[in-house]
């Protein structure tokens, strides 16, 4: 039996006795930036080899004190737990741990004798506090999930070329004045999070807002496309998946890939979304095409061990650019 099966097998049978509580947490969420670019220029064991070391470093180095970490691809998302009395502590560490990394990252494996490539040398960190909740097992941590984890990861990618994002409501006067004044305060659209009315983050000196975090999202005319196909179908199909749009993208660098995914009904519902900037677009002619990389979400559904027949769906959201005269 493969590993990925036996960890498939053991999830399983934590879900039967798994229960779900609320809990106030701190929520990390980092990203690797230029990770699709080293995959395809490097061979697997390279890549393999590389994302486990930056993973152990991040977990032993940089947040240690974190109680649940998950493997996104190519990032990590971590939680941290605090309470009255370890609210300050807990965030301080947090930001002035992230910082470090930051700082750090573009050396995270040097005179690592088994990583001896040119490696990313950017990540991108958002951050959030609130309350999520709590998957448990017994005594074993199963995941998280609400509200917050979404908040986290969006403010992740607002976070580009790199650096980090804070959420307005993290409360930077628990920071130390000195960590304070390392951050600029700006006012963001984040789509499914604030697309009418902006919400307050704080950055770091070196994140660039992007246009399309700038403006409310509802004024501009966005498209939307779904493609639904088993799993199956997704998983024999070419390693990217094309796609003509029916209009001319505003601006490309707004494109918006998700995929979906949800089984059952009742309390056994679930639901996979999982975002993507693995894509490229082209104008051949007249025709806006869009090419989607497949192998991440095949990855992360291999993982989670999802029957062949369940229904993956490809969302494209874009701006709509003016009809051609």
């Amino acid at each position: 039996m493969s590993e990925t099966e036996l960890q498939g097998r053991r999830l399983r049978s934590l879900l039967d006795d798994a229960t779900g509580k609320s809990e106030f947490v701190i929520v990390v969420v980092a990203d690797i930036r230029g990770f699709s670019e080293f995959s395809k220029s490097h061979e697997s064991p390279d890549v393999a080899m590389y994302i486990k070391r930056v993973y152990i470093r991040l977990i032993d180095k940089y947040f240690p004190f974190g109680n649940f970490f998950k493997a996104t691809g190519d990032g990590l998302l971590v939680t941290i737990p605090f309470d009255e009395k370890t609210l300050q502590e807990m965030a301080r560490k947090t930001v002035e741990s992230a910082l470090a990394c930051h700082k750090e990252f573009s050396q995270i494996c040097k005179g690592d004798p088994m990583v001896n490539v040119e490696t990313p040398d950017r990540i991108g960190i958002g951050i959030a506090r609130g309350t999520a909740c709590c998957i448990v097992s017994g005594d074993e941590i199963v995941d998280y999930s609400g509200h917050l984890l979404n908040l986290a990861s969006r403010l992740m990618d607002i976070a580009r070329p790199s650096g980090i994002v804070i959420d307005g409501a993290f409360g930077v006067e628990l920071l130390k004045p000195t960590t304070a004044k390392r951050f600029l305060q700006h006012d963001v659209y984040v789509r499914s999070v604030a697309e009418e009315l902006a919400i307050r983050v704080y950055t770091s000196q070196d994140v660039e807002i992007e246009p399309r975090f700038q403006h409310p999202l509802t004024v501009l005319n966005w498209e939307e496309l779904k493609v639904t196909k088993p799993l199956s179908v997704w998983k024999k199909s070419p390693e990217y998946y094309s796609h003509v749009l029916p209009s001319r993208p505003s601006e490309p660098g707004r494109i918006q890939i998700q995929f979906e995914q949800s089984h059952g009904t009742g309390e056994d519902t679930w639901i996979l979304e999982y975002e993507s900037d693995d894509f490229f677009y082209k104008e051949v002619g007249n025709e806006s095409i869009v090419q989607v990389s497949l192998v991440p979400i095949r990855d992360r559904l291999a993982e989670m061990k999802i029957p062949a027949k369940t229904p993956v769906t490809l969302s494209i959201n874009y701006v709509r650019g003016p009809d051609p005269p």
